[in-house]
């Protein structure tokens, strides 16, 4: 028993585990960027249908209002493809869901799991299958994976996931999630800067602080933790039982 977790008597019976896992999520990563590729490129096609409607349709109008539409469409385009990536929905597979529990029960309150963890693949690839699940299709479970990680692992692993922009993820995650898995990444977050504020001298500026500011980490935190009155009002319903 490691962590007070039975079933598993031996480092390498962790290892294993957690290497299947890390398989098991490189194989739902790939599926979902395929995914991803598939409907952009169907988007992209359904905007050349309607720019090629279009020119039709401008056959009988003045070179000047032409000209015009001409820049209307290319505005609708470019829009169209900058906000592409919120206009896709993505789902986990059951298959990564129940990986993603199995992980979270592995290393609930174990040091030493997480530490075998943190030596496969598994904590990258978890991170990127968080980038690749819609924000609102994210699971307690999911969240729960990846913030175990954190809670139980030591200074060095910490930095190690916030190396591997943790801080990035979670912060979009946090903006349009429900509280309960809110609540659980601001734990998290917590975390992970205190641990990097114990690898400087106190009297230095803290070494994450630049890079978190520049990415908007910082300001995600607080428009969540002091967000507007109708914000905070759904935050508040979601945590009744």
């Amino acid at each position: 028993m490691i962590g007070g977790v039975s079933g598993l008597q031996s480092e390498s019976g962790f290892r294993s585990s957690f290497n299947d896992v890390a398989l098991i999520l490189k194989d739902e990563n790939e599926r979902l960027e395929y995914e991803i590729d598939m409907k952009k490129k169907n988007k992209m096609n359904e905007n050349n249908t309607i720019a090629n409607k279009q020119k039709l349709n401008d056959k009988d109008i003045s070179g000047y209002e032409q000209g015009i539409n001409k820049t209307k469409q290319n505005n609708n385009n470019n829009n169209n493809n900058n906000n592409k990536s919120q206009q896709i929905t993505t789902y986990a597979s059951s298959f990564a869901t129940e990986s993603c529990q199995m992980v979270r029960d592995l290393t609930f309150n174990s040091n030493t799991s997480v530490a075998i963890a943190m030596k496969t693949s598994l904590p990258r690839q978890l991170v990127t299958f968080l980038k690749l699940v819609s924000i609102q299709n994210i699971q307690i479970p999911h969240i729960s994976a990846l913030c175990n990680l954190i809670y139980a692992g030591s200074d060095q692993h910490r930095h190690e996931l916030y190396e591997m922009n943790v801080m990035q993820v979670m912060s979009d995650i946090i903006r349009g999630c429900d509280y309960d898995i809110s609540e659980k990444i601001v734990g998290g977050m917590r975390n992970i800067v205190l641990s990097g504020s114990r690898l400087e001298d106190q009297a230095q500026e803290h070494p994450y602080k630049q890079v978190l500011e520049k990415d908007g980490v910082v300001e995600s935190v607080f428009i969540v933790g002091f967000g507007d009155e109708e914000d905070q009002g759904r935050r508040n319903d979601q945590k009744k039982p």
